[in-house]
């Protein structure tokens, strides 16, 4: 366990234990949820070819966009009068195996956004045909940076998913950012 403090993200009531804190929030408030029914649409209009459409479910899809809807809350509130954040999943670890690395970057979280990279995305095909496939360019799962460059990075993924969606395309949050 991380001796840091923490916000965590899930559905039990709101509780102080140290000082870390835990937040509920109905899945219908969060801010990309207004999108939900648009990717439902979508699903019926664009095939991922080899994505599992048991596991990227527009739920799924949804639930895993909130990073940014939780880590702006974070920023926002401000409850560790911190500059600098960290969003890790929780699952962190089938990405990353050795959690030493992760914690040794949690000590030196620059001003910029960092995160782990994958599988570089050069542009060289359209989005909307490369994205047929799912390719993991960024492990989603481990963001950091400044609070100021963060909510930049945010207001752009935000920006980005309504022009992919009118587009009529769409991906998961690792593929896109």
């Amino acid at each position: 366990m991380l001796n840091r403090p923490k916000i965590l993200d899930n559905e039990c009531t709101c509780h102080r234990s140290g000082r870390s804190r835990f937040h509920r929030e109905r899945f219908e408030d969060t801010y990309f949820y207004q999108y939900l029914h648009q990717l439902e649409d979508l699903r019926g209009k664009y095939l991922i070819y080899n994505g599992n459409p048991r596991h990227e479910t527009p739920r799924y899809i949804t639930l895993n966009n909130n990073k940014f809807h939780f880590l702006e809350a974070a920023i926002r509130a401000d409850r560790f009068a911190s500059e600098r954040y960290i969003w890790m999943d929780m699952g962190i670890n089938h990405v990353a195996q050795k959690s030493n690395h992760i914690i040794t970057w949690i000590y030196k979280i620059p001003d910029l956004i960092k995160q782990m990279c994958i599988n570089p995305y050069l542009e060289t095909d359209p989005p909307r045909d490369l994205f047929h496939n799912i390719f993991h360019h960024t492990a989603g799962g481990l963001i950091t940076g400044h609070k100021n460059n963060l909510q930049q990075y945010i207001e752009l993924y935000k920006a980005k998913w309504a022009d992919i969606l009118t587009e009529v395309w769409y991906q998961i949050d690792e593929a896109i950012m």
